[in-house]
């Protein structure tokens, strides 16, 4: 395989006289994912693509397969370049009263040397400590670094600080996005209802402690379940993204969204192909998660798989080969896996799926836990080619347990198994013990989680999942959507959402998805061709808001109403009215806000039982410029409440350069409980399993130039109960 032609199309910097540098603002790390190309019967294939702006030379990978399975490979190489640039890359998060010396490197590669008039575009929200202009000299084949001195004023979201550059003919003008914060501890507060035409009423508290200024609220407005889906789909991807669970409950959105999209009368073409894109990519990365065994594990280190993530791969894949290429090979191996742990009919379990602990043991002798799993495999794999057979073993053995358990995720995972057999005699009572079990609040119906689920949900993000599933259960009886306890529980499912409008965890997210997804496939729009008119918007009794309706035969997407600070701290009624004409609504109020820090801080955090403990220390918060500054950070979960994977956030100071091969030292040196890191720009983001008494880290970073200036915030929770959390508050560093 070879690929023959690449040509650039970026600024070469050559003749002419140029009176306004070109603006480079394209700077992505990753310049190009194509996960599906298909050739011409040459071999061929031609794709253009926006080239970044970044100076630097970029490679290009890629790979082939014939449909007789021959494979190819090939790498090619380009540069883009222009023979005089700006490095400017000024911190992109930032705090509130940060005070920053920024250097920016003038680099000249022409053949003679320049003068050069460099600028910092002043902004409301920052405030020059020195000259917003300045000339250095710089010569041929040379660099030079003047130093922009800032400090921030107040708080903005994706800003554009701008960088200018003027040498004669020559230039560079560069746009970098700043964001600042408070400094507070960052919450939200929300509200949501489900809209019929006339008022409806959302009723939202604000701190009285909140930090003046801080909140910004929004109105989210989804005239139908689709536009829950297309929302999903944008705000899923924020979720931190590296194990295997991660990888395909981030797809899932995609998955149902090429579920539903196929479904519609008017096609959006482009939202297809975006799926598609994620669908496949998230097939390609999770098959580093495939063992030898078969079976899947969270990380591609690990060296045992996982009986519920294995499913939960063999569920992924079967519903996604209507969309992708999957290899049948995959998924069989898949299977086989989970045939093989099945315990044989010689033993008292036979049939069953057996819980394996931490301590990479067999626990036989939970009998909850391994008809929790088992049933929970068996809802997964239903479907699956070749599966049939354990399917069915698996249900027969779990209804001793499905019939003495009063387990709602337990009998709803029992009850889709059933469905899918067709096996009513199962499912049926299942079903009805299961519409009894529903406990009511405000208006809406869940169903109470007593222990954890396959995927580590508790507390208010299991009993989503669990509620979710039960929904998933009752709709798969082709009950209607309309039925009272369906409404009830979507209901419960809507005041639920999260300030990012999911639902807690992946897990739950992708399972309210389902939800929401087989009601939007069975509740087709009403063919309405008149004007849809305004959805009204009343804050405190004060002028109301008009927000047009998109026509209610369109998929249409959420529809955000930017309140910004307009709602000041305290008690606040919001009036929406639907015309009368209007289908069924939801809405959702989010305020994000900022409060102040504790003046001392605790210990630990004890939330859902779950008691959460952290602490890091830095060498120094006076360091020079360019020496090692050494980071410990201390995690912990006391007790027994809670288990599954962690994330920490460590907190770093803007112009954090972190050293890379320490961090691969503390990855190492905790192989069995750290299991991945990823480096932002403001944290270091680890993924941890901790044991018993917790889980220590050292690396260290470097500051890249002067500061005075605080740290992120640090933070550890529980990623399938992320109430269950601790924060702490920013380090004030100041360089001598």
């Amino acid at each position: 395989m070879s690929l023959a032609k690449i040509s650039a199309g970026v600024a070469g910097g050559g003749g002419g006289v140029i009176s306004t540098p070109r603006l480079r603002d394209y700077f992505p790390e990753t310049l190009l994912w194509r996960p599906e190309i298909v050739t011409a019967p040459d071999g061929t294939a031609t794709l253009r693509f926006p080239v970044a702006d970044s100076i630097t030379t970029w490679q290009l990978s890629a790979a082939a397969s014939t449909l007789l399975g021959n494979t190819g490979s090939g790498t090619a190489q380009f540069r883009s370049f222009q023979p005089f640039f700006a490095a400017f890359d000024p911190p992109s998060i930032l705090s509130v009263g940060d005070s920053i010396a920024l250097p920016i490197t003038l680099r000249n590669y022409l053949d003679h040397p320049v003068s050069v008039r460099s600028s910092l575009t002043a902004a409301p929200w920052f405030r020059l400590d020195g000259p917003a202009s300045t000339t250095t000299p710089v010569g041929s084949q040379a660099s030079a670094s003047p130093v922009f001195r800032f400090t921030v004023l107040a708080p903005v979201s994706d800003a554009q600080q701008e960088f200018i550059a003027q040498a004669g003919e020559i230039g560079d003008r560069i746009v970098r996005p700043v964001s600042v914060h408070p400094n507070g501890e960052e919450t939200a507060v929300t509200a949501a209802a489900i809209l019929s035409p006339g008022d409806n009423i959302l009723n939202l508290k604000l701190p009285a402690d909140s930090l003046p200024g801080s909140s910004d609220t929004t109105l989210k407005l989804y005239p139908n379940l689709g536009a829950h889906l297309r929302d999903a789909l944008e705000k899923v991807a924020n979720y931190p993204n590296g194990c295997a669970e991660q990888i395909i409950s981030i797809a899932w959105a995609s998955l149902v969204l090429q579920r539903y999209s196929a479904s519609i009368p008017q096609k959006d073409e482009k939202l297809q192909q975006r799926t598609h894109r994620n669908l496949q990519e998230a097939y390609e990365n999770l098959l580093a998660n495939q063992l030898p065994s078969g079976g899947f594990a969270y990380w591609p280190k690990d060296r045992n798989a996982d009986l519920a993530l294995t499913a939960y791969a063999i569920q992924f894949l079967t519903e996604a080969r209507s969309f992708i290429t999957i290899d049948d090979g995959v998924l069989s191996k898949a299977v086989a896996f989970l045939a093989k742990q099945q315990q044989p009919t010689s033993q008292p379990t036979a049939g069953l799926w057996v819980r394996v602990g931490r301590d990479h043991k067999l626990h036989p002798e939970d009998t909850r836990g391994n008809a929790m799993l088992t049933a929970s495999i068996a809802a997964m794999i239903a479907g699956a080619p070749g599966a049939e057979p354990i399917l069915k073993k698996a249900v027969a053995a779990t209804q001793p347990f499905a019939e003495e358990f009063d387990e709602p995720y337990t009998l709803a995972s029992y009850a889709l198994a059933a469905l899918a057999l067709k096996d009513t005699i199962r499912s049926e009572p299942a079903i009805k013990r299961l519409r009894a079990m529903a406990h009511s609040e405000n208006g809406g119906a869940y169903w109470a989680l007593e222990t954890s689920t396959p995927f580590f949900g508790w507390g208010r993000a299991g009993r989503v999942e669990a509620s979710a599933q039960v929904l998933r259960a009752l709709l798969a009886t082709d009950v209607s959507p309309q039925d009272n306890l369906v409404a009830r529980g979507l209901l419960f499912l809507n005041h639920q959402q999260d300030r990012q409008s999911l639902w807690y965890s992946t897990q739950a997210t992708a399972r309210v998805l389902d939800v929401l997804a087989g009601i939007a496939l069975r509740s087709p729009a009403t063919a309405f061709t008149g004007d849809p008119g305004n959805l009204t918007v009343q804050i405190d009794g004060q002028p109301s808001i008009a927000v047009p309706l998109p026509p209610s035969a369109r998929d249409a997407g959420p529809i955000f109403v930017a309140l910004g600070a307009a709602l000041l701290p305290g008690d606040h009624r919001v009036t929406l009215k639907l015309p009368a004409n209007a289908q069924s609504a939801t809405a959702q109020l989010v305020s994000d806000l900022y409060r102040p820090w504790p003046s001392v801080a605790p210990a630990s955090s004890v939330i859902n039982n779950e008691q959460l403990r952290m602490t890091v220390a830095f060498g120094t918060t006076k360091p020079l410029p360019g020496r090692p500054v050494n980071v410990r950070a201390h995690i912990e979960r006391i007790g027994f409440k809670g288990d599954g994977m962690m994330i920490a956030e460590i907190g770093l100071p803007p112009g954090a350069e972190v050293d890379r091969p320490s961090l691969e030292s503390a990855a190492s040196a905790n192989d069995s409980e750290l299991k991945h890191y990823d480096v932002l720009p403001d944290k270091v983001l680890i993924y941890l399993w901790p044991k018993a008494g917790g889980l220590t880290l050292h690396f260290h970073f470097t500051l890249r130039y002067p500061i005075n200036a605080l740290s992120a915030p640090s933070a550890v929770y529980d990623y399938y109960n992320p109430d269950a959390r601790f924060d702490l508050s920013p380090a004030r560093f100041k360089t001598q």
